[in-house]
């Protein structure tokens, strides 16, 4: 029960570290989603429907902070769920670095296209005030972000293999010991 209650809130709390504190520098609010990392790491590591349950709380919540249009952020974060997880399923069966990128960079790109598409149909309907343009300034944060998160998947990947191994070392009793 607590687990399940913590794997509900941690989703919340990224979103405001995300909103209130990496807004404050222009490099983090430009380049880094930790959110959207999180999710990814979430769909594969513990699975398609914490990870749609991640992406829905944090879309509503980024939604509800949000000056654009209600709903581009929460379908921008669950479309890269259901295509992570259909990429894994189908074509990827290990959670190698290389698929684990993979996943990344489709998740940010889709993330960033849904956002685009989706700004801009709103704006097209009259739902929201401004458009999405495609600046150069635009182009600039996309590329840097899948860059940023490519390396901090990457980085966490390395940390995740060499805490996991030496927790399991430590806590769990392997079978040739027996």
């Amino acid at each position: 029960m607590i687990k399940k209650t913590l794997l509900v809130i941690i989703p919340i709390l990224l979103v405001i570290i995300q909103v209130s504190f990496l807004n404050s520098f222009s490099f983090l609010r430009d380049y880094l989603n930790i959110t959207l990392i999180a999710i990814v790491l979430v769909t594969v590591y513990a699975g398609y429907r914490w990870g749609l349950l991640w992406a829905a709380v944090a879309g509503i919540i980024f939604d509800t902070y949000s000056s654009g249009g209600f709903g581009i952020t929460t379908w921008s974060l669950l479309v890269p769920v259901i295509l992570i997880y259909y990429l894994f399923r189908k074509l990827l069966a290990s959670k190698s670095i290389y698929s684990l990128e993979l996943a990344v960079l489709t998740a940010t790109a889709v993330f960033l296209l849904l956002q685009w598409a989706l700004g801009n149909i709103y704006y097209w309907l009259n739902w929201s005030e401004s458009p999405f343009l495609l600046t150069s300034l635009y182009f600039r944060s996309a590329v840097g972000q899948l860059f940023v998160h490519v390396v901090i998947l990457a980085a966490l990947y390395v940390l995740i293999k060499l805490i996991g191994g030496k927790i399991k070392a430590r806590f769990f009793i392997s079978d040739r010991a027996t």
